[in-house]
């Protein structure tokens, strides 16, 4: 009977196995000059992917970033840099994108040297289940020759490649015909990005002032851990800040993340999200990690406060997703919208409809 069991149990989770929906994408992006203004709009969407495939029931997706173009990056490099693997967690990747600045000089991109880093030093699954994708944009002249050897190493481990040609206006075209052949050879249509031509505007419904106001409001209930806590609170902070200032609707995105099943109750450096898992312990903590304002409370003065700041979140965030439902209305109008005009609304609406019709497509 155990070994009947047993094979029970083999098969069935065989059978989930095969099933999983499982993408894993690498956003290869050239971080040049020509392409300014592209950086924000990939900001917005590594949150927005995630706020839209949330509601896609047991979809799991991985993310990583390779950037090319930049002298930063280093010429013994070919100016190609693994900003991020894959695998790491989204607000890394965000801030990573905030964190880069926008450059007027340049210097020779090689996209044939990024898609040749983007087979060789990720580290893709090896089953024949996971969608493995890499998301390539940028724009100039593509070396065919050169790329087609790339494009062929990744095609024997089961990549898909979407080339997207960054075109900031009508007169920079330079190397759209090049990107053309390029994406010819992959399988794909050229997509192409014209931020110029993002002209879908609606009526909003929602309190974008509450919105504005809640990050400071969530933040102040987190309580940090230690180093790592403190390390990941000031990066919130710093993209907070940062897209206060530079984009209030990748700030809207990155607050739906934030206020999202991804992230609430996941920290293992917040005191807040240790308690609610249970898993708060101030036996195995040490008093001299807590913030400083915390430490001359005794053990009940400490719960009572985590307990506080606890509720305090729970508000926040349940008002925060009730504004924020009225947002992705207003959000899925203009991206169904989008779908029918020139340059399709922007980057990120064009990677969320590509990520979206491969999810549709592993159902």
């Amino acid at each position: 009977m155990n070994f009947i069991r047993f094979i029970f149990l083999l098969i069935l989770f065989s059978s989930t196995s095969l099933f999983a929906k499982r993408i894993e994408v690498v956003f290869c992006a050239d971080f040049s000059g020509s392409t300014n203004g592209m950086v924000t709009e990939l900001q917005k969407t590594i949150w927005s992917s995630m706020n839209q495939i949330q509601e896609k029931d047991s979809v799991q997706i991985e993310f990583g970033l390779i950037g090319y173009g930049r002298k930063s990056f280093h010429q013994e490099n070919n100016y190609v840099k693994v900003i991020h693997p894959l695998g790491s967690p989204v607000n890394e990747i965000g801030y990573s994108l905030v964190k880069l600045q926008v450059i007027i000089n340049s210097c020779e991109t090689y996209p044939q040297k990024a898609l040749s880093a983007c087979v060789k030093k990720i580290k893709w699954s090896e089953d024949n289940v996971t969608k493995r994708i890499i998301v390539f944009i940028g724009n100039g002249e593509v070396e065919l020759k050169s790329i087609e050897k790339e494009f062929l190493k990744a095609k024997k481990k089961g990549i898909s490649i979407q080339p997207i040609f960054y075109q900031r206006s009508a007169s920079s075209a330079r190397g759209r015909e090049s990107w053309k052949k390029f994406a010819k050879l992959t399988g794909n249509d050229l997509i192409i990005a014209q931020p110029a031509l993002q002209t879908v505007s609606f009526k909003k419904y929602y309190d974008e002032a509450f919105i504005v106001n809640a990050g400071a409001k969530l933040m102040s209930t987190y309580l940090p851990i230690g180093s790592k806590g403190k390390l990941k609170m000031n990066q919130l902070n710093k993209i907070i800040d940062k897209l206060k200032i530079s984009s209030l609707e990748n700030y809207e995105e990155m607050l739906i993340f934030q206020s999202s099943p991804f992230i609430q109750g996941k920290y293992d450096w917040d005191m807040v999200d240790l308690y609610s898992r249970g898993e708060f312990e101030l036996k195995d903590l040490n008093i001299d990690d807590f913030p400083v304002f915390l430490q001359s409370l005794s053990r009940e003065q400490l719960l009572g406060y985590v307990q506080l700041k606890l509720k305090e979140r729970q508000i926040v965030v349940s008002k925060l997703r009730l504004e924020l439902d009225k947002r992705n209305e207003y959000m899925y109008r203009k991206k169904e919208k989008s779908k029918y005009m020139v340059g399709r609304g922007g980057l990120s609406n064009i990677i969320c409809l590509l990520l979206l019709d491969h999810i549709a497509l592993i159902k």
